[in-house]
């Protein structure tokens, strides 16, 4: 308490208590001066917190953090904190109800000063209760109120008005709210999985909203539907649903830039609306859109002003993509596709001129990749693609010449036939990531040595070699082809069992290898028989350690 020009305090207990009365004795005599501003207390192990925390007379306390004191089973009386502006709970378990004990006295404003508030992973919480206070104000200032992972939080009673709240968020959490807190300023709502919400109407500040659980999706709709031009949302996220139910694709508000649908398995999705007044640039949707199969045949231009990203994985029912005849699909940046039961992208190629990220995953079904890759998608740098078992090959005419990322991951075939990529003629590439796993019997390319001479282009300057179980030795030949090389990445290798005779190049500045159990006995430094071959290059980690 005489150090009066102490600021910030961090107190962390690191081992279990045995001696919750003592904790609580050590904590009550640590009292810091009353000039101090921010306190973080980790691993308490006290069943109560000492009396001067929270105390009014620490007027200029900003900031505290009080994580994983599981022992205690109420919160201090941090309400009477007169310049509190940042509070964060987390792995409280002990506490299961909140209320007039955390406010403090019902004469003074609680959390005057407030601004963000957390509440995480606080496992035993089932009730907040709100407080009154003579003037009416409790968190007057506060911005920002976040809730994750709270699994029993079921009781939620919200101060009558929270004027200055532009963003709730609620993560990882089934709290079934019935109802939202009178939030005049709301800019952000991510309400969680909602099973009881009734809502009424959407408050016209809101610009993004995620919403899930059934009842709270149905709700929220049925607002879309009676009065979209209220709504002046920007993001829209739906998740978590499970009933039968059609998006209002005919509804959605002018003012919406970006979509995302996640486990909505029952979701239909009406593509016969025109949505040619749409402004939607960015749209996601993962593991959704069942029931009859309404997203079997996505044409591409059902988004006109699509700009920053098409991504649609995980969907069963998703076999292709389309584009009229001759049409371009003029603005697309980035494209994912994904599904077990897609099978082709448009006939004919993909006319995407501004592409300039692709990536395909988990195409079982998926044979080729689009048509004229080199001519119809001139502005792609970075390409990405796995899990894709059947692609036997890259596209006749090769790869666009601009690439500069390319990942090839557990693509047995392709990978099979690597030494006809012709990838020489890529000089911009920078970027190349290999992974061949042959633990999936019957899926390995069975790939022993790598990079072949001739493989890559000397312009690479990362190369990941990783998860390649076949592998039992790097082609020194390859490896010096790479003029440019400045990090080589060795991952998930356990055959490899030492490095080249000739040692690695020696103009190589980073080298990692992890999960390479022989490798990383051989390269153990000084003592390491291949110690001598790498102690050249200055920066070495193993297993995520530099050595």
């Amino acid at each position: 308490m005489d150090k009066k020009y102490l600021e910030a305090l961090n107190l962390a207990w690191k081992d279990d208590t045995n001696d919750s009365k003592h904790d609580r004795e050590v904590l009550e005599n640590l009292l810091p001066h009353t000039n101090l501003k921010r306190l973080s207390i980790y691993g308490y192990g006290g069943t109560a917190f000492p009396n001067w925390l929270g105390d009014h007379s620490f007027c200029n306390m900003l900031s505290i953090r009080l994580v994983d004191c599981k022992y205690c089973n109420s919160l201090p009386r941090l309400g009477q904190l007169p310049s509190l502006t940042t509070l964060h709970i987390e792995q409280l378990s002990g506490v299961v109800s909140v209320g007039a004990e955390f406010y403090g006295s019902s004469e003074r404003k609680a959390f005057a000063s407030l601004k963000f508030l957390s509440f995480h992973k606080m496992s035993n919480w089932e009730k907040w209760s709100s407080f009154e206070v003579e003037d009416g104000e409790v968190f007057p200032n506060l911005q920002k109120l976040e809730i994750r992972g709270c699994h029993k939080l079921m009781n939620v009673d919200w101060p009558r008005n929270l004027p200055s709240l532009t963003e709730l968020n609620i993560y990882e959490s089934e709290v079934l709210l019935s109802s939202l807190p009178r939030t005049p300023a709301i800019r952000k709502l991510n309400l969680g999985k909602c099973e009881k919400l009734q809502l009424q109407e959407l408050p016209q500040t809101v610009e993004w909203i995620s919403i899930g659980g059934c009842h709270g999706v149905e709700s929220f709709i049925d607002i879309l539907r009676e009065s979209p031009s209220r709504c002046h949302l920007q993001y829209l996220g739906i998740h978590d649903c499970s009933s039968p139910i059609t998006f209002p694709t005919a509804c959605l508000p002018t003012t919406l830039t970006e979509l995302k649908i996640k486990n909505c398995e029952e979701l239909e999705f009406p593509m016969h609306h025109s949505l040619k007044t749409s402004s939607i640039q960015k749209v996601s949707i993962i593991n959704s859109c069942g029931g009859s199969g309404s997203l079997k045949f996505v044409p591409l231009d059902f988004f006109p002003n699509l700009k920053k990203l098409l991504k649609i994985t995980s969907c069963k029912y998703l076999e292709s993509l389309k584009l009229p005849d001759g049409q371009l699909c003029q603005n697309l940046t980035t494209l994912i596709i994904g599904g077990p039961n897609f099978i082709s992208f448009p006939k004919g190629g993909l006319h995407a001129p501004n592409l300039i990220q692709l990536r395909v995953q988990y195409c079982k079904k998926l044979k080729m990749l689009p048509e004229q890759m080199h001519n119809f998608l001139p502005s792609l740098e970075a390409l990405w693609i796995s899990n894709c078992p059947e692609v036997e090959s890259f596209p006749e005419g090769g790869l666009p010449s601009n690439l500069v990322e390319l990942l090839v991951l557990n693509c047995s075939k392709l990978i099979a036939g690597r030494m006809k990529w012709n990838l020489q003629k890529l000089q911009a590439l920078r970027w190349f990531v290999i992974k061949d796993d042959d633990e999936r019997e019957g899926e390995s390319a069975g790939v022993e040595s790598f990079p072949e001479e001739g493989l890559l282009p000397s312009t690479v300057e990362h190369l990941n070699i990783m998860g390649i179980g076949s592998l039992k030795r790097l082609d020194i030949k390859g490896l010096q082809q790479l003029t440019s090389l400045t990090a080589l990445f060795i991952q998930c290798c356990p055959q490899l069992h030492k490095l080249p005779e000739e040692g690695l190049p020696t103009s190589l500045p980073h080298l990692y290898i992890e999960e390479c159990p022989l490798l990383k006995e051989r390269c153990q430094k000084e003592k390491g028989q291949d110690w001598a071959k790498i102690s050249h290059i200055p920066i070495i980690h193993i297993d995520r350690e530099r050595i």
